[in-house]
């Protein structure tokens, strides 16, 4: 009796062995057209957000052109063994050369009112994702896209983001902030704002808090260092202007100029870049002579 359950158990045993290495065997070779299914309908989509169109703001002042792409942000969740994939539509606005003359504000409201229009009337990125059959293939076999990752499942999420750039300068716009990056240096100068239905309400810039200024850098409008340490040998006096005062806010560093043209020779383009009020360079460069001789001399 004791032999025949010996014998039972162990032609059990081995039924068990057999489906486990059959399935093995079937799975992978599915899994691996699965993965290889997701890969090609990954290209699909991207593929499809590049070719649409986005014509509801080409009417727009100083829009040269609109395009979209897709970008990828990955996150492992190690506590909870999952791979977190975020699909970003890049939406990417193109102004024309007069757009970087305008006064920063006035391109904030520009922006804000593009926004809320590609909001409005622009293509529904979130449907062509959704329908898309990358998005179909994940949400069937997410469980085993990624069997090779041991534990981790992965989870996808979609999300629109928004890029303008000019001739000189990339802009990107989030919730209530705008940054303002200058591709030659990536000097970045950065703004709070608040709008509604596509209406900016407020507006000013950006200044990081600064709690100790005596242990904390500042930097000057080209992105130089200009303090630091109170111990550090480096940091020298600080300058004086005209009154006799010390001058502790200049954010051109003019007491390290000898003369206003030496001042205007090195400082101009950053006053006809970032003031935002001179019609050409060479009224930047007399404004600079003027700020250094009414600072300094």
């Amino acid at each position: 009796m004791r032999k025949s359950v010996f014998i039972i158990i162990a032609i059990v045993g081995i039924c068990l062995l057999a489906f486990f290495a059959i399935n093995s065997i079937w799975q992978y070779p599915v899994y691996d057209k699965v993965k290889t299914e997701f890969a090609l309908a990954r290209e699909e989509f991207e593929a499809s957000i590049e070719e649409t169109r986005i014509d509801c703001v080409l009417d727009i002042d100083y829009v040269e052109s609109a395009d979209a792409t897709v970008d990828y942000k990955y996150d492992y969740d190690k506590d909870r063994g999952k791979l977190r994939q975020e699909n970003i539509i890049q939406i990417n606005v193109h102004m024309n050369d007069d757009f970087r003359y305008l006064d920063v504000m006035d391109k904030c409201k520009m922006l804000v009112f593009i926004v809320n229009e590609l909001d409005q009337n622009g293509p529904d990125f979130k449907a062509i994702y959704e329908n898309s059959s990358y998005f179909q293939i994940y949400s069937k076999h997410r469980e085993n896209l990624f069997m090779d990752l041991g534990d981790y499942k992965l989870r996808m999420s979609s999300g629109i983001a928004y890029s303008f750039d000019d001739s000189v300068y990339d802009y990107s716009l989030t919730e209530n902030r705008m940054e303002m990056v200058k591709r030659v240096n990536n000097f970045t100068r950065t703004f709070d704002y608040t709008s509604q239905d596509g209406l900016l309400l407020s507006f000013e810039e950006y200044h990081k808090p600064v709690y100790n200024e005596t242990h904390v850098n500042s930097f000057d409008q080209s992105g130089n260092k200009t303090g630091g340490n109170s111990s550090d040998k480096s940091s020298g006096q600080k300058g004086t202007n005209k009154s006799g005062n010390t001058n502790k806010s200049d954010p051109y560093d003019g007491d390290k100029y000898k003369s206003s043209q030496d001042f205007a020779d090195d400082k101009y383009e950053e006053f006809y870049d970032y003031e935002d009020e001179y019609e050409d360079e060479d009224e930047a460069y007399d404004a600079a002579e003027d700020y250094w001789n009414d600072e300094y001399d």
